[in-house]
């Protein structure tokens, strides 16, 4: 899990909606948009009802690309919210996979070299 300083708040969310840039690979959709603060690259992660509907199984899916996420943060790039919305196919691939696929997102973004 991301810590608290990485992750992205409530608050801000409104004013994120409609901005920015997306990437899309075949489970994953990335929106990527730029701070003001560049202290931090902050991230979080989307699940919606349409995608799962059990609580379980849309947590289980946040901790899975979170948990592939946090190997890349120290080589993200500062000064970015990154929001990533999973489809209902990253619950059945394997965590392998999954990371290959936030590697290609990064990179498409240039956020990672």
């Amino acid at each position: 899990m991301l810590s608290k300083q990485r992750r992205i708040q409530k608050k801000n969310f409104p004013s994120l909606r409609g901005n920015g840039k997306s990437f899309f690979v075949d489970g994953l959709t990335l929106r990527v948009v730029a701070q003001q603060d560049k202290s931090f690259s902050k991230a979080s992660v989307v699940v919606s009802k349409k995608v799962l509907k059990t609580a379980v199984g849309r947590n289980r899916i946040r901790r899975r690309v979170y948990g592939s996420l946090e190997k890349f943060l120290p080589t993200i790039s500062l000064g970015f919210f990154l929001i990533f919305y999973p489809k209902s196919v990253v619950e059945k691939i394997s965590s392998k996979e999954l990371y290959k696929q936030i590697s290609l997102l990064l990179k498409a973004s240039k956020l990672i070299p």
